[in-house]
């Protein structure tokens, strides 16, 4: 199977590095914080401004709090250079 890499190259080496490490870090973070948030503060949510009751306001927080945890785990994966996508025979041929 083939596998495609997406790398990001710069010429500042080392300041690169240390810069790629403290995004990480902080991409980390927020990719932790919004899966210990959906655990922890869907059954803790509610507002009174729906008349449908409290359901459609957890899930509006729980699919808010899913796409910030995916969009930092994909922004850490190009900051990285690690974001990888194995080519195969079923997926979209373009």
């Amino acid at each position: 199977m083939n596998e495609a890499k997406i790398n990001s190259k710069s010429s500042l080496g080392g300041v690169e590095s240390v810069n790629k490490f403290g995004a990480t870090m902080i991409l980390d973070l927020i990719i932790k914080g919004s899966i210990a948030l959906v655990f922890f503060m869907i059954p803790l949510f509610f507002t009174n401004l729906t008349a449908q009751g409290f359901g459609f306001d957890k899930i509006v927080l729980f699919y808010f709090l899913v796409l910030v945890g995916v969009v930092a785990w994909v922004t850490k994966g190009v900051v990285a250079g690690e974001l990888s996508f194995k080519k195969h025979p079923w997926t979209f041929q373009f």
